[in-house]
């Protein structure tokens, strides 16, 4: 008897569920996505139109690519979630950061 710890009064919801840890994720705002770098939107831009795998003109390809421009703020709205939506899941299952660089640069074009 005397190897036995001594009785502790914790419930089992305690005991599975410690308080510091019972901490619900913040989801993001607009306000966090609206915080955009313009230089690099700009770079990224100047990239994708300086090189046309399309085969079309500037114009046509400026036309058929989805941008800030030519989206309404409800599409972009509902991508950029898409995309948190993609980021959050891939962290809580533990994907690397290496396995979503092709996220991490479509979030750039976009």
């Amino acid at each position: 008897m005397s190897r036995l710890h001594e009785s502790n009064p914790m419930s089992v919801d305690e005991l599975l569920n410690p308080p510091e840890e019972n901490v619900l994720m913040e989801y993001p705002t607009d306000e966090d996505f609206c915080r955009v770098d313009t230089n690099s939107e700009y770079k990224a831009r100047s990239e994708l139109s300086s090189v046309d795998a399309t085969g079309e003109g500037d114009e046509d390809a400026a036309d058929s690519t989805p941008t800030s421009e030519n989206l309404s703020a409800e599409e972009l709205k509902e991508r950029l979630k898409w995309m948190t939506q993609l980021f959050i899941s891939a962290d809580t299952m533990g994907v690397s950061s290496r396995g979503v660089i092709g996220l991490r640069s479509m979030q750039r074009e976009f």
